[in-house]
């Protein structure tokens, strides 16, 4: 195939393209299709965007996770005693 390791040279990486061409043979106006095959060079193949994609969403997630828990304990920290007593009371009956 044309170009598989020669796209490597510039990133590493090479994504397959697959181009679809409508060919017309000489002797009939009949058209054939056949399929091309070509590689890229590229510097993210798209199991690395979906894997970015997951770490970020991690990253989004313990993030939130950490300032949910921040806000619980300040609130507890600064709460009036009246606040308090409720909150033990709510944690009692349920």
């Amino acid at each position: 195939i044309k170009g598989e390791f020669e796209s490597c040279t510039k990133y590493g990486r090479r994504q397959e393209f697959e181009c679809t061409v409508l060919f017309q043979e000489n002797d009939t106006s009949e058209k054939v299709a056949k399929s091309k095959h070509e590689y890229k060079p590229c510097r993210f193949t798209d199991s690395d965007e979906t894997f970015r994609m997951l770490q970020m969403q991690l990253i989004c997630l313990m993030v939130g996770l950490w300032s949910v828990r921040n806000v619980r304990r300040h609130r507890m920290s600064s709460a009036s005693l009246f606040d308090q007593r409720r909150m033990r009371g709510n944690a009692n009956q349920g």
